[in-house]
């Protein structure tokens, strides 16, 4: 077999440094034109393209934690002590969920090169046999928009004039009221809204369709005053929102995640409140629907997850509760108290 072949001339004791990686014989480059590349071929067979960014930024990272070129193919090459070695060292430089990730894109490989023929088996399973589970986690990221917060943002969208401000205000009436992801803001095209059920079809994470209902007759008169200004434009693109700012008009180009993000932090500032990022939505939806009195049950099929466990994650009220049930007791330490 090609490993076989290869395995006596390529000897890698560490993985970690640049002085280790010039030990070896071949460069890595060299390593990737000799064989197959199973990274690709594990790439092209997920399913959409989100996940294929998403595993492809993953196997990124578990490289450069390596010391190893971005796009350097022979994981199969390496030992099972070198595969441990490196989950641990991305143990130390990432998140628990971030290393689960990336070790399930390496599995993913590995598992693809034992069925290219690349290593056997055996070497598969000796491969993928981590050891232990790395135990921990982290506070759930991101935050709510408090509801004086929510005012703030309200007024200052509001008096946004332009294309610019009914994009903003279009973009945010998705987000707060469908619960729409970024990325789903940005593929959104023109047929997939409903203005007379003010209801949005989409494809979704994990590529799934749905229909989302818009919450409120506000959020759905911020997405109509968007639509009737697009369909003003000349612009022939698909896209349900077009690129804008406040110094040109619309141009023929989808929305980015990134310029999601550069408009959320602009409006937060423009609006005198904290940063939030576009996923702080979902948060802010789930967590008010939550508060409302709506049951988990009803609130994970309208925020679109598979698992309750998920839905129960966005639900930022538990940190305030607790603060002030812990207000409610007399201070039990007083540096000031006198006798």
């Amino acid at each position: 077999m090609i490993y076989e072949k290869l395995s006596n001339i390529i000897a890698i004791e560490h993985v970690f440094t640049p002085e280790d990686r010039s030990s070896l014989e071949l460069p890595a480059t060299s390593l990737a034109e000799a064989l197959p590349d199973p990274v690709a071929a594990y790439l092209d067979g997920l399913k959409s393209l989100r996940s294929r960014t998403t595993m492809a930024d993953a196997l990124k990272r578990a490289a450069r934690a390596a010391g190893l070129e971005d796009d350097f193919s022979g994981w199969a090459m390496l030992r099972p002590d070198q595969l441990t070695s490196l989950r641990r060292r991305l143990s130390e430089l990432h998140r628990p969920a971030t290393v689960s990730l990336s070790l399930v894109a390496l599995r993913g490989v590995l598992r693809t090169s034992w069925r290219m023929g690349l290593i056997t088996h055996e070497q598969f399973a000796r491969a993928i046999d981590w050891g232990k589970t790395l135990r921990g986690s982290r506070l759930p990221a991101g935050r709510y928009i408090e509801p004086g917060e929510m005012s703030k943002l309200a007024a200052y969208t509001a008096g946004l004039e332009g294309e610019y401000g009914l994009l903003v205000r279009g973009c945010f009436g998705v987000m707060f009221g469908g619960a729409l992801r970024a990325f789903e803001v940005c593929g959104l095209v023109l047929e997939a809204y409903d203005p007379i059920a003010r209801s949005i079809r989409l494809v979704g994470k994990g590529d799934k369709e749905d229909v989302v209902a818009l919450q409120s007759e506000s959020t759905a008169r911020a997405v109509d005053e968007w639509l009737a200004a697009r369909r003003e434009m000349t612009a022939s693109a698909p896209w349900f929102f077009l690129r804008t700012s406040h110094s040109r008009p619309s141009r023929a180009e989808m929305l980015s995640v990134k310029w999601m993000e550069h408009m959320c932090l602009g409006v937060a500032k423009g609006a005198g409140i904290a940063r939030f990022s576009p996923h702080d939505c979902r948060r802010t939806f789930a967590t008010a629907l939550l508060d409302a009195g709506v049951d988990l049950a009803t609130v994970q099929r309208l925020m679109r997850h598979e698992s309750s466990a998920t839905t129960a994650r966005y639900d930022r009220r538990q940190a305030t509760q607790d603060a002030a049930a812990a207000r409610r007791v007399p201070a039990i330490f007083d540096p000031y108290a006198t006798e």
